[in-house]
């Protein structure tokens, strides 16, 4: 192990002297950098760096904020090596250690910045101190707060995807029964590599992020874990979410999740079934741990049988529309139900249902249902008076994602 005391100059910042140590302030409503350079020349390696970040006030409101960003860039600034955001909920007015791993193929000259976008004012530490880094023991430290007990053996398996999770701003606790993530209000358990794809989705990619115009009734059909229902349950535009899950894994998980968020998980009713075009009662092969890509047709990998109750969309929908349209909401709906979503295009189409749906965010799957695609789909959109966007991937056509919003 070795170590390299870095130093730079901030430009247009305060300075002042801290036990030997030059601090760079910069104050709220002031963006850009607080810290550039040095332009140090670092030989191929595994490193990690060390920068010492604190407030110098709070941000205004109550709400968690983001007030800036740190990064590892090499080529002028052209090349991000790493990089990770700074909430004001990590930060204090003392200063905290942060640390950012990053790997150099090459030998090249490396620059370690701060970034103030704002928000609040900040006090950065000029120097940074860099080490080189055992391949193989993670540094856990920047993800969770001071004092957190020691990670599980799945944080350590999973310590990467919380890693990607954190940098994209994740809050992580560690608990008794394992990890919560935060996002913004919503709060849930990570306890299965699938959550990290469907939190990926939701949270980061915000592949569901439906700007509303105004009130309206959310139906999740495919619920799974309860990630989207949550995610539209905290949006004060979003009056109530109607969620529906045939399986008990995803719908038991999906109750602890909830049980996390008491104030706008009020909200969502679960519905503890699947929607078809008809009422059916279906033995199906299913997973002790998956929750995804189960579907009414069963998992290859399933290791035991349940009998799961699918009710006819249109029976089950009606009368929840006509509530909804009732108190003038918009109705939105998300599909993603493994194949599901051509019988239940189907019922909705023969009892015309659609044209009480304002918008309708859909992953359609050919998996169960080789003979139709998402052509099938569109068509009926179209005719039913939407204006829909294929998201389909010209490399996969077997799933993929459409959007539909109701023409004017």
């Amino acid at each position: 192990m070795f170590g390299l005391k870095l130093f730079s100059a901030g430009k247009n910042k305060a300075g002042s002297s801290d036990m030997g140590r030059t601090l760079i302030r910069s104050n709220r409503g002031v963006d850009g950098p607080v810290v550039t350079g040095p332009y140090v020349r670092m030989a191929p390696g595994r490193y990690v760096v060390t920068f010492r970040v604190g407030l110098t006030e709070e941000p205004a409101g109550t709400a968690d904020v983001r007030c800036g960003y740190l990064d590892v860039c090499i080529d002028c600034g052209n090349v991000i090596l790493a990089r990770t955001e700074l909430f004001h909920s990590r930060l204090s007015k003392e200063l905290r250690e942060i640390h950012l791993a990053f790997d150099l193929d090459r030998e090249t000259e490396v620059e370690f910045r701060v970034f103030n976008i704002g928000r609040a004012g900040l006090v950065v530490d000029e120097q940074r101190d860099v080490s080189a880094r055992a391949p193989d023991v993670p540094d856990f430290t920047p993800m969770l707060p001071p004092g957190a007990p020691v990670p599980d053996a799945f944080f350590v398996d999973n310590a990467e995807h919380f890693r990607k999770m954190y940098e994209n701003g994740a809050r992580l606790a560690v608990v008794e029964t394992g990890t919560i993530a935060q996002f913004g209000d919503v709060r849930f358990k990570v306890a299965n590599p699938e959550d990290f794809q469907i939190a990926y989705e939701v949270f980061i990619v915000r592949e569901y992020n439906a700007c509303l115009r105004r009130r309206s009734t959310v139906f999740d059909i495919g619920m799974n874990v309860g990630l989207l229902s949550l995610f539209m349950a905290s949006n004060p535009q979003v009056s109530e979410v109607h969620s529906f899950e045939p399986f008990a894994l995803p719908r038991r998980r999906a109750a602890e999740n909830f049980a996390l968020n008491g104030r706008f998980a009020d909200k969502i009713t679960v519905h503890p079934f699947g929607l078809s075009d008809k009422d059916d009662q279906i033995a199906v092969a299913v997973s002790d741990q998956a929750t995804i890509s189960t579907s009414i047709r069963g998992r290859g990998d399933g290791v035991r049988t349940e009998t799961i109750d699918v009710r006819a969309a249109a029976d089950v929908l009606a009368p929840l529309f006509a509530a909804a349209k009732a108190r003038g909401d918009d109705i939105v709906m998300k599909i993603d139900c493994e194949g599901a979503e051509f019988p239940i295009f189907e019922s909705l189409r023969s009892a015309s249902l659609f044209r009480s749906v304002t918008a309708i965010m859909l992953e359609w799957h050919r998996s169960w249902s080789p003979a139709l695609s998402q052509d099938d789909l569109l068509a009926v959109l179209r005719a039913e008076g939407f204006i829909a966007f294929d998201r389909t991937l010209a490399t996969d056509q077997f799933a993929g994602q459409i959007l539909a919003v109701r023409a004017a």
